[in-house]
């Protein structure tokens, strides 16, 4: 009976895992809020890719094959 009193006091005082357990809950909280971001704001994302690959073929690419045109 009194190994297992020794055991529990080491285990309940041992604190080499508590770091670690708050780092894993840290980025658990980060990653979390990360893909919530991700997913709110993907569509505008999206939207915002749409308008600007369509302002770069519009303005860029046709003066570039304007200026090219035999």
């Amino acid at each position: 009976m009194g190994m297992l009193r020794t055991f529990v006091r080491r285990f309940v005082r041992d604190e080499r895992g508590a770091a670690l357990a708050e780092y894993a809950a840290i980025f658990l909280v980060l990653a979390t809020a990360g893909t919530v971001i991700l997913i709110t704001v993907g569509g505008t994302l999206a939207d915002v890719g749409t308008e600007l690959n369509n302002w770069l073929t519009n303005n860029v690419l046709t003066a570039f094959q304007g200026a090219n045109a035999p």
